[in-house]
């Protein structure tokens, strides 16, 4: 059996701290590389070029898509891998891979696409931020091919062939998503959104993306997310009436019958079932249902539901721990919530109260001169009354910042 050959394909502009590591990384893959750029203005083509490599120029037109399928159309390989030049693989990795493609009949692979928050990949413990399972290689000559400006993906025209796709358990660390480079790529994303949706584009990927961004009780994502409903194609876009069902599950679940019953032939296994049934049983005070339900939520994939309920998840759960007075798992799992999310103010109140119950002054007071959210003025009246309360026993001398005494002052005030 012949060994299949691999073009490594992927775009990239101004990306000279990334490229060194990348070539070197992927070199033991790459029987081609289809390295595209799309404007670079630092040294990123002199790397390239000093390692011997050809590059394609692709003149950037605000569309991730259309410039990954430039470089795609130009590989001559019996496989395509594509990847991002902060992506990194490791070599006993890359072997298994290369023994796959060998033996295999598939049309196309995934992997586990893992987001790292440091760059210590090589490390046996990498600081994870999340992961996914992402399309990444598939054979040449199909007409398989990117859709979307942004958030681009090639399985929507995988899907279409209606071949053989199999699940590769190995991972590729992504180093994009570490926290200085995270805002700055949600800035760009949601620019290239917003275009897209501005020049009148409302195909289901894009609308489910934008109305994601915008999520809010307004009528026209709910009539948005409708149309695109009516529009689908694949399997895959139907995460669509999935984004429907959470809208009305936030904002008329008196009216998602319907959906209801098209999310469960299109999706049975959705999250947004386990989510409703999690809220269902906490509204109803029925503490130990509601605590499987809400810890199984917790612990799955961080992409198996949207992360917009993340936060909801984690504050019941941490709820529900205390209400077991499991005060201590209470306090990790909020801890834990944080090492990737930001604060809200409910569970900011549920921190404060769970440091105060356990007698943990200090820790409370570092909580005071560390992180106040601004969000702390929408809370209700019994819960910031509770923080003035545990403000006035408490039995060390507490340094109540200026910022919470004036959240405190207007919020009261305002009542």
């Amino acid at each position: 059996m012949s060994i299949p050959s691999i073009s490594i394909c992927t775009i990239f502009k101004n990306e000279e701290q990334f490229l060194p590591e990348f070539l070197d990384c992927f070199d033991h893959l790459a029987d081609e590389w289809i390295l595209t750029d799309t404007g670079s203005t630092d040294d990123s083509i002199d790397i390239i070029t000093n390692k011997g490599i050809n590059y394609l120029s692709f003149p950037w037109c605000d569309h991730f898509g259309k410039a990954r399928n430039f470089g795609i159309a130009k590989a001559k390989s019996d496989w395509i891998f594509v990847v991002d030049v902060d992506d990194r693989i490791r070599y006993e990795h890359a072997k298994i891979l290369k023994d796959v493609l060998q033996k295999t009949s598939a049309i196309a692979i995934t992997i586990n696409y893992v987001n790292l928050k440091k760059s210590n990949w090589i490390e046996d413990e990498p600081s994870e931020l999340n992961r996914q399972v992402r399309m990444v290689c598939f054979r040449n000559g199909l007409n398989i091919h990117y859709r979307g400006a942004v958030h681009e993906d090639p399985m929507a025209s995988i899907e279409e062939i209606d071949g053989e796709i199999i699940h590769l358990d190995i991972p590729i660390y992504h180093l994009g998503y570490m926290d200085h480079l995270l805002e700055l790529k949600s800035v760009r994303n949601s620019k290239l959104l917003n275009k897209q949706w501005e020049d009148g584009r409302r195909d289901p990927d894009l609308v489910h993306h934008y109305t994601s961004l915008h999520w809010g009780p307004k009528k026209w994502i709910r009539e948005a997310l409708e149309s695109a409903q009516d529009n689908i194609s694949s399997f895959r876009s139907t995460r669509v009436v999935e984004d429907l069902y959470y809208w009305y599950l936030d904002f008329d679940s008196n009216s998602c019958t319907n959906i209801k019953q098209s999310l469960k032939i299109h999706r049975p296994d959705s999250a947004a079932f386990l989510l409703e049934s999690a809220r269902q049983n906490f509204m109803e005070h029925k503490s130990d249902i509601a605590f499987k339900l809400f810890k199984d939520l917790w612990m799955r994939p961080e992409l198996f539901y949207p992360i917009r309920y993340r936060s909801e998840v984690a504050l019941r759960l941490a709820f529900l721990y205390a209400s077991q007075a499991n005060l201590v798992d209470a306090n990790q799992l909020i801890d834990s919530y944080l090492e990737k999310y930001s604060w809200t103010a409910s569970l900011w109140h549920l921190k404060f109260k769970l440091l105060a119950a356990l007698g943990s002054w200090n820790e409370l007071q570092v909580l005071l001169n560390s992180e106040i959210p601004n969000l702390v003025v929408n809370l209700g009246e019994q819960k910031m009354n509770e923080i003035i309360e545990i403000m006035g026993r408490s039995p060390v001398q507490l340094d109540i910042p200026d910022k919470l005494k004036r959240l405190i002052e207007e919020k009261l005030n305002s009542i």
